[in-house]
């Protein structure tokens, strides 16, 4: 089995800062295009690029965070093996 893939992602996390009271939400999708191929039996490898959109939302008094808003480059390279 080999072949090629498509797999979309979405992401949610929130952070808090109990210290200062300030909370962000970073919300991203996006997607990998990539192949996978098996040379032995028993052991796969795969191979895939894409691209992330990261949303910054929050209560913070730092608005770096909205500098971040955008595109991010995405990278995967997995190996594995089964029994």
């Amino acid at each position: 089995m080999k072949g090629f893939y498509f797999a979309p992602n979405v992401s949610y996390n929130s952070l808090s800062d109990d210290f200062d009271d300030e909370t962000v939400s970073i919300t991203s999708i996006g997607g990998l295009v990539g192949w996978q191929w098996f040379p032995g039996d028993q052991f796969a490898m795969g191979l895939g690029i894409g691209a992330d959109y990261y949303f910054f939302s929050g209560d913070t008094n730092d608005d770096n965070f909205n500098d971040y808003d955008g595109f991010a480059p995405a990278l995967r390279f997995d190996i594995g093996y089964a029994w």
